[in-house]
C-alpha cells in the first residue's frame, strides 16, 4: 500500500552530517529505528533501505524526529572531533585568561558560520 505524506517545504529541516564513522549510515538507521514515526517514512522492505540516499535519511529523521536525532548527531560529531584533536595532539595551551577572553570576542573573522567551535577543546594552563 502506498502511503503519501504530504510536508510543507518549510517544516523540512536539512542537516548536515559529515561521513565519520560513528555516523555510517548502518549506526543512523539503528538510532532512528527506536522512534515509531520514522517508520512511515521508510520502505517496508528492509533490503530497500539501504538503497536510500544518506542525505534524504538525516533530512527525514532531522524533520520526522527532530531535536532528539540532531542531538545525537551533534555529540557524535563532538566526540570524533575531540578524539581526532587528541590522537593527533593538535590541541594547544592558552591563558584562561586569554581563552575567555577569545571566546568573547566579536572581532574574530572566520569565513564559513562562527568562531564559537574553535575552543570547546580543554583550555590548561
Amino acid at each position: 500500500m502506498l502511503t503519501i505524506l504530504v510536508v510543507s517545504t518549510h517544516a523540512v529541516r536539512h542537516l548536515p552530517v559529515p561521513q565519520y564513522e560513528n555516523l555510517s549510515m548502518a549506526k543512523i538507521l539503528a538510532f532512528l529505528a527506536q522512534f515509531e514515526a520514522m517508520h512511515q517514512h521508510l520502505p517496508a522492505e528492509h533490503h530497500e533501505i539501504n538503497k536510500l540516499p544518506r542525505g534524504w535519511v538525516i533530512n527525514v529523521g532531522a524533520t520526522v524526529v527532530g531535536q532528539p536525532f540532531i542531538d545525537w548527531c551533534g555529540e557524535r560529531v563532538q566526540t570524533r572531533n575531540r578524539e581526532m584533536a587528541k590522537d593527533r595532539n593538535l590541541l594547544i595551551k592558552m591563558d584562561p585568561k586569554l581563552a575567555r577572553a577569545f571566546q568573547r570576542s566579536t572581532a574574530i573573522s572566520v569565513s564559513n558560520g562562527n568562531a564559537a567551535h574553535m575552543l570547546k577543546a580543554q583550555v590548561s594552563v
